[in-house]
């Protein structure tokens, strides 16, 4: 057995661990994952999302949560949107009180989040925004009991319609898989390429975006897993689809504490961007966390 033998310095591993930053990953020679985006980022949810687990936001509150979120990234370009509601007056207070910040240049750009439906398209045409989130269930536990008749067809008809009214009035479409993790592949797959279709002949810039969500939080960071529970099969399958990673979403929910492992799962499958709430506040005990998604 060889003995420990003594050093003239200690090893602290600075690479890894720099004095003043946060600690850093470091790859062993050839292991770097080849599909890691270049850059990975962070979206916010807190004007949405974070409504739904308590009390609603005031104009007032909801724009200091939106200076704090400034504040949060400043020049660093970690945290780069936030949605939100439009249906309450003081929803839609905030909202024209956060783009006039952003237009004097606030970093984090606003966006909103509407059902998608034509109705709800037509609400958010005119407001000033460049992107809408739009709820689009993906799972057949939504799409066969939401919908009367019930089914994946009407849904996605539905959907369509709505997307087709959001790049008509201009805007880029981020559709949200709700319950990804939990819908089936005839489901998701087909549906993101009509997306694609319809919007291939509109400008780059209305490139849809899509979020993938686990909603019930049932999603696992690991590779062996089966579809649909697998997160980086998931995010494999819309890169295989056509979806460049900067345009796929990942929105974790933290029901069994898998929050940040899911996260870390999916951007190195490849997805850049992260969705999550401020300072912890969600729409249910297992919601998306910042303390769980820094991925900046």
């Amino acid at each position: 057995m060889t003995p420990v033998a003594d050093v003239p310095e200690a090893e602290l591993f600075r690479a890894a661990f720099p004095e003043s930053q946060f600690p850093q990953v470091q790859w062993n020679e050839g292991r770097r994952p080849g599909a890691l985006p270049v850059q990975a980022w962070c979206t916010e949810t807190t004007h949405r999302d974070g409504q739904q687990g308590g009390l609603p936001l005031t104009a007032d509150t909801g724009l200091q949560l939106y200076d704090l979120m400034g504040q949060f990234t400043g020049g660093s370009g970690a945290l780069r949107q936030a949605e939100f509601f439009v249906y309450r007056a003081a929803d839609r207070a905030m909202l024209q009180g956060a783009l006039e910040r952003w237009h004097d240049g606030h970093p984090v750009e606003p966006t909103t989040w509407i059902r998608a439906t034509r109705k709800d398209a037509a609400l958010v045409a005119a407001l000033g925004v460049r992107e809408t989130g739009m709820l689009a269930s993906a799972s057949d536990y939504h799409t066969f009991h939401k919908f009367t008749p019930g089914g994946r067809s009407q849904a996605a008809r539905t959907y369509l319609d709505a997307v087709q009214a959001v790049l008509d009035a201009g805007l880029r479409p981020r559709l949200h898989l709700e319950d990804a993790t939990r819908a089936p592949r005839d489901f998701v797959l087909p549906f993101v390429a009509e997306v694609q279709q319809l919007a291939a002949s509109y400008p780059a810039s209305q490139s849809p975006k899509f979020r993938l969500c686990d909603t019930m939080g049932v999603g696992l960071p690991l590779e062996e897993v089966s579809w649909p529970r697998s997160v980086p099969r998931l995010v494999r399958a819309l890169l295989e689809a056509g979806v460049p990673g900067e345009h796929l979403e990942f929105h974790p929910h933290n029901d069994t504490h898998l929050v940040v492992a899911n996260s870390l799962a999916a951007v190195l499958a490849g997805c850049a961007v992260i969705n999550g709430t401020l300072l912890g506040k969600g729409n249910e005990p297992g919601t998306p966390l910042w303390k769980g998604c820094s991925c900046t």
